[in-house]
């Protein structure tokens, strides 16, 4: 995983977004679905996302996660980019 110096400039914070991007997918994939999970997700964070709270990612992340999971096709293709 990788965020780009143009969203943080300081090393802790980029890895702040990283790990909390990981842990909402390392729940999400936790979480009990009936479909499999078997596909890749690139999140590429806005800059915004340097300034806004753990709480808050988290959040953004969780209703996203939802969302990659009803705009798949039957490949595990996302349907259309998530916003």
């Amino acid at each position: 995983m990788a965020v780009s110096r143009k969203i943080d400039r300081r090393a802790v914070g980029r890895n702040r977004i990283k790990r909390v991007v990981r842990e909402s997918f390392r729940r999400w994939c936790a979480a009990p679905v009936g479909a499999d999970r078997h596909f890749d997700v690139v999140v590429m964070p806005r800059p915004r996302a340097a300034q806004t709270g753990n709480a808050d990612l988290a959040r953004s992340l969780a209703r996203l996660w939802r969302q990659v999971g009803s705009h798949r096709d039957d490949g595990g293709r996302a349907t259309r980019k998530l916003n």
